[in-house]
């Protein structure tokens, strides 16, 4: 077996630097060499064996997430949730989030979203409480970034959502009307959103005898645009 040579202080492996090492008594008495080492993108310290991190264990900076997201749940949940929008073409509603090219890079690795999206999150939390606490897009034509992102109430949520399209509904007897917002408009006809949604993505073609047309995306610009200044406005 060959023989493990001994790691200087200086010394880089994947996304960590040594920077200092000392001894440790073992429970049978002998001693171990561990090593201080830090990583070179979130600066977090941590103690390895030498036979651990010359086998690549514990060397990356995706890492230095293990064991926080065990300190709150409800927070990595959020984090799972956003990734699985964005990341997965399987997730029901996937044509508004990775097919429509709507990304998570910022916040591949949970360690990321933690050390950038969680001081926000607790200073909502503590105000509405975490159960409440969702995160959401500032811009919903971009992905999620610390820039793009906000914590609100979850009832405040499907308001700013993608769903919020600029629509034709043509009703039973024949009359047309031009709508943004899919929830409200199901809210206010006692119609189910999440079919008018799939209506507009040409998997059904009425709903309730209704009929839903998406507007071609110059038009669909416009007056969302109108929108959020008649809102600012207000």
């Amino acid at each position: 077996m060959r023989k493990l040579l001994d790691i200087s202080i200086g010394d880089v492996f994947g996304d960590l630097k040594c920077i200092s090492y000392h001894l440790r008594k073992n429970k049978n008495g002998s001693h171990s060499t561990v090593y201080t080492m830090k990583c070179n993108i979130c600066g977090r310290e941590k103690d390895m064996l030498s036979s651990t991190i010359r086998l690549g264990r514990g060397i990356t900076h995706k890492a230095c997430g293990k064991g926080i997201k065990t300190l709150d749940p409800i927070f990595y949940s959020r984090w799972q949730a956003m990734r699985t929008r964005t990341t997965n073409d399987n997730y029901e509603h996937a044509d508004c989030y990775s097919k429509k090219g709507i990304d998570s890079d910022e916040f591949k690795y949970f360690i990321d979203f933690y050390d950038k999206m969680y001081p926000s999150y607790l200073e909502m939390a503590s105000i509405i409480g975490k159960e409440n606490t969702s995160l959401e897009r500032i811009d919903n034509n971009k992905g999620y970034s610390v820039e793009n992102c906000k914590w609100i109430h979850k009832h405040d949520q499907p308001k700013n959502t993608s769903r919020t399209v600029a629509f034709k509904v043509i009703y039973p007897d024949g009359r047309e009307e031009i709508h943004s917002n899919v929830r409200e408009f199901a809210i206010l006809h006692n119609l189910n959103n999440e079919t008018i949604i799939d209506c507009l993505n040409g998997k059904t073609k009425t709903h309730r005898g209704h009929r839903f047309l998406r507007l071609r995306k110059e038009a669909e610009d416009e007056l969302l645009r109108s929108d959020k200044k008649r809102h600012r406005q207000r």
